[in-house]
């Protein structure tokens, strides 16, 4: 599985951009289509980070509701 080496990562994408500029002209639709999904993941995680708080403030709430203070 993954094994946090992102040496291969990088060189991959170096090799698929200078693939893809060399191509020219038929390679602008698979940048324009990696564009629209480079902003539809910033999109995403846009959605997590404003959700993050409040998944993490349940549980604690959850958590103070069981403990005793009338002591």
């Amino acid at each position: 599985m993954a094994t946090n080496e992102i040496l291969q990562l990088v060189v991959f994408s170096i090799f698929f951009g200078i693939a893809v500029t060399a191509v020219g002209k038929k390679g602008e639709p698979i940048v324009r289509a990696l564009d629209s999904l480079s902003h539809v993941v910033l999109k995403m995680v846009t959605y997590v980070m404003k959700l993050a708080p409040l998944e993490f403030s349940v549980p604690c709430v959850l958590l103070l509701q069981k403990w005793d203070y009338s002591r």
